[in-house]
């Protein structure tokens, strides 16, 4: 149960539109651009 608590609640936190988010971004020194669409989850 708890992990599905966890679940709910991080995909409630997301913002709904990857508009939200910026385009480009770094992690760990390392460029990343992210997608125009959100992906599905399994």
């Amino acid at each position: 149960m708890g992990r599905f608590g966890l679940l709910w609640a991080d995909n409630h936190i997301d913002p709904e539109g990857v508009g939200a988010w910026p385009s480009h971004l770094v992690f760990e020194s390392v460029p990343s651009t992210q997608l125009g669409r959100k992906t599905p989850q399994a």
